[in-house]
């Protein structure tokens, strides 16, 4: 993925490209979601083989519940209802999965009907794609606090 690092701190000391890897919890709640939607995109994009066998992992397996847990932790910090977590948390994850999924299939199309191919974090017509992707799902995010379910 484009853009920063995610900083991470817990865990065994996964590799630059490991879907273990969770961001520090000092953080605040949207530099931890941007930095979660890097590491699976970072997944998707260097290892598009890896990454169709993570969506085929179980949900219960110990890596999925840290995830589970981090996303619920970045979501609690954004003060949505706890009534509402896991609701949200499946809007975002399917949000993000699905994105990554698109990258790591090559499914990017120019808007003319022409599938343009992989996404290249350096090609100006998706470098800033996904953190803006994950800003409109902050301002989702946001929303909720404002207006509890």
């Amino acid at each position: 993925m484009a853009g920063v690092a995610p900083q991470c701190h817990r865990g065994s000391e996964p590799d630059d490209h490991d879907p273990r890897r969770l961001p520090d919890r000092s953080l605040d709640w949207e530099t931890r979601l941007h930095s979660i939607a890097r590491a699976l995109l970072e997944v998707a994009v260097v290892r598009p083989g890896v990454f169709r066998l993570v969506l085929e992992r179980s949900y219960v397996a110990p890596e999925a519940i840290t995830v589970m847990d981090e996303m619920y932790g970045v979501l609690r910090d954004a003060s949505v209802d706890e009534f509402a977590i896991p609701r949200v948390e499946r809007m975002l994850s399917t949000g993000l999965l699905g994105f990554a999924v698109t990258v790591s299939n090559g499914g990017f199309w120019d808007g003319q009907g022409v599938q343009s191919g992989a996404m290249n974090p350096s090609d100006p017509r998706w470098a800033g794609e996904p953190d803006q992707n994950v800003d409109d799902l902050i301002q989702m995010v946001r929303g909720l606090g404002r207006n509890p379910l």
